[in-house]
């Protein structure tokens, strides 16, 4: 079957409109770019067909749309052309070589995870206002990882201060001027979840696209994990904007938050294990790897890489002089205690064609692999 039939079988069997197929067909040409040089890959157009077709949500007795093209705001390369790299410097003055960094935003078989994920996909338009900033979350996804993604723009007719010189390439970096004492000033955009004693902060990225955000206006995506169970995610998230305001000898910290968001929908993980139990936990979007008791000293992750059912592997991080990193952030947590690493990829994963996951890193000196299938 050739890759238009495919498309049509698709649509035919969400009963779409013909208006829906063409415009499909038409992205899937490489009308408009996912990548420069890069038409989108047909499958993740079909995928961008059914999260415009599936994923609406009841917001204050409105209904919200999720983001007909969400995967190509979420997952793409954020006007690096393809990957990026970053060189990272320590020291007393931070003006030691350590070592570079590669990051790469093509994922395995993207495409299909597209398709797999779009009816995950929720639509939230929930906002906040601060010092004449105005954040607005579009979309979100997540997965039974406790991680996920969702889309926002930040706008400011004033404009928005944001350096592209700090953090990796593509990450927000907001730049509140405190060297002006008459200044009141955006420094921080946060997503908050729901603990026993009140919200806490998740684990977070936050990256803008280059190509498609302004002076005035930003437009990216929230990375996201938390370090708690799913009923706690779900039971309602919120996002931040927080900063400071008066002059420097009065200085107030001020903040602004969205109201709650309660997702509805989660993508599940596939479980592997290896021969002494260890588990990993892989989605199209992240990994958790449960690898030590609490009563061992901490696994120091050097090394994973998915095993695929072509007979190649996929390099998800590898350490040394020449770091890989496609992961967005990396984090320890807590899982029935034991220790847990989870870790959101800066590409989805196709998770039918994983056959199992390579795990390597350091445990008190000694060097400890973990083959899960």
């Amino acid at each position: 079957m050739n890759e238009e039939a495919k498309i049509r079988e698709a649509m035919d069997s969400l009963h779409a409109s013909d208006d829906l197929y063409d415009r499909v067909m038409a992205r899937a040409a490489g009308g408009r770019r996912r990548r420069r040089g890069h038409a989108l890959p047909i499958a993740a157009a079909v995928g961008l067909g059914l999260a415009g077709t599936l994923a609406t949500v009841g917001i204050a007795g409105a209904i919200v749309t999720a983001d007909p093209l969400f995967f190509v705001h979420a997952w793409s390369d954020h006007g690096e052309d393809g990957s990026s790299e970053w060189d990272v410097y320590g020291g007393v003055n931070d003006d030691k070589y350590l070592y570079s960094v590669t990051r790469s935003y093509e994922g395995v078989g993207a495409e299909e995870a597209s398709v797999d994920m779009a009816s995950a996909v929720e639509g939230v338009g929930l906002s906040c206002e601060l010092v004449g900033y105005t954040l607005t979350i579009d979309s979100m996804v997540v997965d039974s990882n406790c991680c996920g993604a969702a889309t926002y723009t930040l706008a400011n007719p004033d404009g928005v201060g944001y350096d592209p010189s700090y953090g990796a390439p593509g990450e927000l970096a907001l730049n509140a001027d405190t060297g002006n004492s008459s200044d009141d000033g955006l420094s921080v955009l946060q997503m908050l979840l729901p603990h026993d004693d009140g919200f806490g902060f998740a684990d977070t990225c936050v990256m803008f696209d280059r190509d498609a955000s302004s002076a005035t206006e930003v437009h990216g995506t929230i990375y996201f994990g938390s370090f708690g169970e799913l009923d706690a995610l779900l039971a309602g998230v919120s996002w931040q904007l927080a900063g400071h305001t008066g002059e420097w000898d009065s200085m107030v910290y001020i903040d602004s938050t969205t109201e709650e968001f309660k997702p509805s929908r989660v993508v599940e993980a596939k479980a592997y294990e290896d021969e002494g139990g260890a588990r990993a936990y892989l989605s199209p979007m992240s990994l958790s790897i449960d690898v030590n008791s609490s009563e061992r000293d901490e696994f120091i992750c050097d090394r994973v890489a998915l095993r695929l059912a072509d007979g190649s592997e996929y390099v998800v991080l590898e350490g040394g002089e020449e770091t890989t990193l496609n992961t967005y952030f990396r984090y320890l947590g807590k899982r029935e205690g034991r220790d847990v690493i989870t870790m959101v990829f800066t590409g989805l994963v196709d998770v039918s064609q994983v056959t199992g996951v390579t795990v390597s890193g350091d445990c008190d000196g000694n060097t400890e692999t973990y083959e899960f299938s």
